[in-house]
């Protein structure tokens, strides 16, 4: 494998999470109304953290897959490190391009930003999702030492529907507005699609 072959196949993974992010961002704001705001847009809708960021896991996944294929060749020449420290680099890199295109898309529309609760918990919500897709990330970098690869791609999925479902879904977004709780809603017959 040739660095002309691994800088093109770089380039159609940076591409093609590119596009994805672009994808799911124009998704997001064509097919919400004007009033929603950027937590109920992003977080609260499933279609954006269910789809598009398994997708992103599993992008990363394929492409460090593909080193691990070389990896004798690698140890042989004792570049095992500095492979791993390029292919984080990469995963950490693609994960800040998906949600640099994925937020910053939203405040381009000039959409008002946090209308259902607070600033402070809007943001931190945001940066929570993006700190947790770091750790993911980095954990799908460990892939190319890890002897079963597909324990850790599972288990990255399966952490990222649990922090959605259970942390953002069931606690996160109750604290940024009560509009979020189910009980709630329920009490005040509040219907929110």
């Amino acid at each position: 494998m040739n660095f002309q072959a691994i800088n093109k196949k770089i380039r159609v993974q940076y591409l093609s999470i590119l596009g994805l992010a672009i994808f799911i961002s124009v998704w997001c704001i064509f097919s919400s109304p004007n009033n929603y705001d950027i937590v109920k847009m992003l977080i609260r809708s499933n279609f954006p953290v269910l789809f598009s960021q398994i997708i992103l896991l599993s992008l990363m996944s394929w492409q460090i897959l593909t080193f691990k294929s070389v990896a004798i060749m690698v140890g042989v020449r004792q570049k095992t490190e500095y492979v791993q420290k390029q292919l984080l680099f990469i995963v950490l890199l693609e994960t800040s391009i998906y949600f640099g295109v994925y937020y910053v898309s939203f405040f381009l529309t000039g959409r008002k930003a946090f209308i259902d609760g607070s600033f402070v918990i809007g943001i931190l919500i945001l940066l929570l999702r993006f700190s947790f897709m770091i750790i993911l990330a980095i954990i799908i970098a460990g892939i190319y030492q890890f002897s079963y690869p597909g324990v850790l791609i599972i288990f990255s999925i399966l952490a990222n529907l649990g922090y959605h479902y259970i942390f953002e879904m069931q606690y996160l977004l109750i604290q940024y507005s009560k509009i979020y709780d189910p009980v709630y809603r329920a009490l005040h017959h509040i219907h929110m699609s």
